[in-house]
């Protein structure tokens, strides 16, 4: 099976990954599809716990990103009325890449917005998915904390401002069963909901790392081009794999 089939395959059962895909050529992507997103069933309310983060999706307008990679958007084609898009996707994960097409359309139930996700090139059923409403993802720009320590007994993060522009930063996380950890340690730039990590790494590229702290204090990490995870993670770990419910937070 190629990493697209077990992809594929994940959605449907609800159990290792959770794919998506979203673009910008054509067309912007209509503003109701971004933000986070988990498949469900129809009628059934989203968990959006960190917990079930093989089976959701964070929606960008130019990128979507699920447990084990993400998918660049090649193309994007709207109709109209702006509920329905067709992407063309270029995906990388488990080290493999592959080329997509998809089909969402976005709509509304008696339960709230649904996102449904059909396959154009393969004979796989429809995925519906919800929203997970307190994402906190996009534009909210909350104080950040003089410092802020998280341990969720699999992953740890300690931030510790040093001043009003810098922060030092320490993230060790073991995934994987055990097998494989991230460890990266330095100092981040304030930017705005977080801070963001900076190195250029000889012979693999520009590692960023943005550490993204919610208004509930929960807090997620985005490795944009995964260099950073090229460099301080294992094979089957990744930065991106790192979030923190707010009952994560700990005394520093």
């Amino acid at each position: 099976m190629t990493p697209a089939d077990l992809f594929a395959a994940a959605i449907l059962g609800g159990a290792t990954f959770a794919m998506a895909g979203a673009a910008m050529a054509q067309d912007a992507l209509p503003p109701q599809f971004l933000g986070l997103w988990q498949v469900v069933q129809p009628g059934e309310t989203p968990s959006c716990s960190p917990a079930d983060a093989d089976i959701r999706m964070r929606v960008f307008r130019d990128r979507t990103e699920f447990h084990e990679g993400k998918c660049d958007f090649v193309s994007v084609r709207a109709d109209a009325d702006r509920t329905k898009a067709e992407i063309e996707l270029s995906c990388r994960g488990e080290g493999e890449e592959w080329r997509d097409r998809q089909a969402w359309t976005w709509r509304k139930t008696e339960t709230g917005a649904v996102l449904d996700l059909d396959w154009l090139d393969r004979n796989l059923s429809t995925v519906h998915y919800a929203p997970c409403r307190g994402d906190a993802s996009a534009t909210a720009a909350p104080a950040l904390p003089a410092g802020a320590c998280y341990d969720d007994g699999n992953s740890s993060l300690r931030v510790k401002m040093v001043s009003a522009s810098q922060a030092e930063i320490v993230v060790s996380s073991v995934q994987s069963r055990g097998a494989h950890m991230c460890n990266l340690s330095g100092m981040a730039e304030v930017m705005s909901g977080g801070w963001r990590y900076t190195e250029r790494i000889d012979g693999v590229g520009d590692c960023q790392l943005d550490i993204m702290i919610g208004e509930d204090r929960s807090v997620r990490m985005v490795d944009r081009d995964w260099t950073c995870k090229a460099y301080y993670c294992g094979a089957r770990a990744a930065f991106d794999h790192i979030e923190f419910a707010p009952s994560s937070e700990r005394g520093c």
